[in-house]
């Protein structure tokens, strides 16, 4: 009786999903998206459809496209594949909507890291970002949970002159994060600096940034006069601190 009941609980609960993600888009997605998200030029339905842009805060989006992932619902997930273009680049996904969250997986992005250091903090660099994202969890716009990793390519700072600092990476590892803060580990790839240091994302939208760098032997003198004013520890690497709210 019992396993009749959770049958029956189950194919009702189906079947709403099913009326829901058809439903027009441009009628269901204005009443459920947050008062900070705008979406214009809206056709298709829940279960697949466009749009034309996309706002949050800082964030654009143009050319959006999702498709419902079916195979989701058996696990009692509204979930979609989606597709849009950034400025300079792109992000193609899985976003599922749960209680109160959104969680994502097998994302990939690609940006201009000045696109990625608007977001953040303006800095005059040069390059290509990629982003992927195994796994993610948003609550009000903000990570609680992530699993990804950053690589920053082809870095030029542009100061007095270009410089060519290389390729970096930034790992998100949910082991190494805990209730209060997600932990970033910053590392060179293949880079005239040697990087070492941590991103932290705190809780009400905070983060912190701390670095400790080593220019190359041949560019020691330049990056001395550079960073003249930037403290040193007891090696001599550069201790760079950034913090703020996005």
């Amino acid at each position: 009786m019992t396993r009749n009941r959770v049958l029956i609980a189950t194919g009702i609960l189906l079947y709403l999903c099913f009326t829901i993600v058809t439903l027009p888009a441009r009628v269901v997605l204005p009443r459920v998206l947050p008062d900070t998200m705008t979406l214009d030029g809206i056709e298709g339905s829940v279960w697949s459809g466009t749009a034309q842009s996309l706002r949050s805060g800082r964030l654009s989006a143009t050319d959006i496209q999702w498709d419902f992932r079916l195979l989701r619902l058996f696990r009692l997930q509204l979930a979609y594949f989606v597709e849009l273009q950034i400025p300079g680049g792109f992000a193609r996904g899985v976003v599922a909507l749960q209680p109160g969250s959104v969680a994502l997986s097998n994302v990939s992005a690609g940006m201009p890291v000045a696109e990625l250091a608007r977001l953040i903090a303006p800095m005059n660099l040069r390059g290509q970002a990629s982003i992927e994202i195994a796994s993610a969890r948003i609550v009000e716009q903000w990570p609680t949970r992530l699993d990804a990793v950053i690589r920053l390519g082809n870095i030029e700072l542009n100061q007095a002159s270009e410089i060519a600092l290389g390729d970096f990476q930034l790992v998100f590892d949910p082991a190494d994060a805990n209730a209060e803060e997600i932990v970033g580990k910053v590392s060179d790839l293949d880079a005239l600096l040697d990087v070492d240091g941590r991103v932290k994302l705190l809780p009400e939208r905070g983060y912190e940034v701390d670095l400790r760098v080593l220019p190359a032997d041949a560019e020691r003198e330049r990056f001395d006069r550079m960073l003249r004013l930037v403290p040193k520890d007891e090696d001599g690497r550069y201790q760079l601190s950034l913090s703020g709210s996005l």
